[in-house]
This record gives C-alpha cells, sequence and structure tokens, in this order.
C-alpha cells in the first residue's frame, strides 16, 4: 500500500515546475530537496516560522504572500507551471471557482492540478454542515476575498474532537467547548471585523 507521499507522487510529475500553495510548516515538494517550486502562502517565511515556532525547521522561502486578491493576480502570469499541488488548502478558499478558474491559467497546456483534500468525516469541523452549490456559485458571483462573519461563526461553532481517537475509528464525534485543538485552528481564535 501507497503512503501518503507515494499516492500524492504517483498524480503527477514532480520534476518539472510548479507551484506549491499553502504548505506553511509541511512542505510535499520542498526547494531543499531540489524540487523546483515556487511556494504561494498567507504569510512570509519569517512570519510563519514565528506562528509555527514548534515545527518552523520545514518551512521554506514564500515566493507570493496571499493577501486577498485572486491566485492569478497574486502571481502574475499565465502558463507559467508543468503542476500546482495544494494539501488541505481548497477547504479554506472563499471563492473555489475563481481558484480553479486560476489554477487554469496559471498551468501550462496538459499542466496538473492536485489537490490533497481532508476526509470530512475525520476533521474537527465534522459536524459542520457540507457547503452548497448556491453557497458556492454566490461566493464567486460576490467575488468574496474574505469569509463572512456567518461562515467564521459556523467555523467556531461545529468544532468538535474525537476524544483520544485515531483516524477510522468509529467513536462517535462530540461538540468540544473552545477552538484550541490544532494548529490549524488558531485561526479561529482572531477576532473579525
Amino acid at each position: 500500500m501507497l503512503n501518503r507521499n507515494e499516492l500524492l507522487f504517483s498524480l503527477f510529475d514532480p520534476s518539472g515546475f510548479g507551484l506549491e500553495i499553502g504548505p506553511s510548516y509541511n512542505p510535499l515538494l520542498p526547494k531543499r530537496r531540489g524540487y523546483n517550486v515556487e511556494i504561494v502562502d498567507h504569510a512570509d517565511a519569517a512570519s510563519l516560522r514565528e506562528k509555527y515556532r514548534d515545527d518552523a525547521s520545514k518551512i521554506e522561502e514564500v515566493d507570493y504572500v496571499s493577501d486577498g486578491r485572486t491566485l492569478l493576480e497574486t502571481i502574475g502570469y499565465e502558463q507559467r507551471y508543468d503542476f500546482i499541488f495544494a494539501s488541505h488548502v481548497i477547504e479554506h478558499v472563499t471563492d473555489i471557482v475563481r481558484f480553479l478558474q486560476d489554477c487554469e491559467t496559471l498551468l501550462k497546456p496538459g499542466g496538473r492540478l492536485v489537490l490533497a483534500v481532508p476526509d470530512k468525516r475525520f476533521c474537527f469541523d465534522a459536524l459542520r454542515p457540507l457547503s452548497t452549490v448556491g453557497q458556492t456559485l454566490q461566493a464567486h458571483a460576490e467575488k468574496r476575498k474574505r469569509h463572512t462573519p456567518g461562515i467564521l461563526f459556523d467555523q467556531v461553532s461545529y468544532v468538535c474532537t474525537k476524544a483520544k481517537q485515531t483516524s477510522g475509528s468509529s467513536r462517535p464525534l462530540t461538540m468540544s467547548p473552545s477552538c484550541k485543538a490544532t494548529k490549524r485552528q488558531k485561526a479561529c481564535s482572531k477576532p473579525f471585523r
């Protein structure tokens, strides 16, 4: 059986020129191992090292900081990449339609978009309702760049824990009294305007 990285690498040729979106402290394609990639993330490398100081050793230099502009506006080039890879990113995107359109524009003809998407059944927000196609289309029509207060409220209010269970366990999920569980949830504690 393939491990996670072997499975992901079976989906594209990492020897080309690529873009890794949002690797934070755990890149699949580290430049220090010779991968020819550019990185876009929500903060620059220094800020990521501070935010994830317990896991900062693998943080790569960031080529582009996502600052609310579209991915295409941030990168600024069309047909640039042989592949685009994003792990656990798509579920945080405010306008999924624009994200996919931008990826298509950024990829060379025949390029590949590879998304590693979490299994909702085993995530901290497993009890949160799925987004609908209507909500996705509304976000695109509004050219949404930030999550709405209602979405942020749902993010915090549907947090659940799995009381010391491992992924794949059939134990029931329970609502969590706070939003402290993981590094990725630190964003929940930030106030929104």
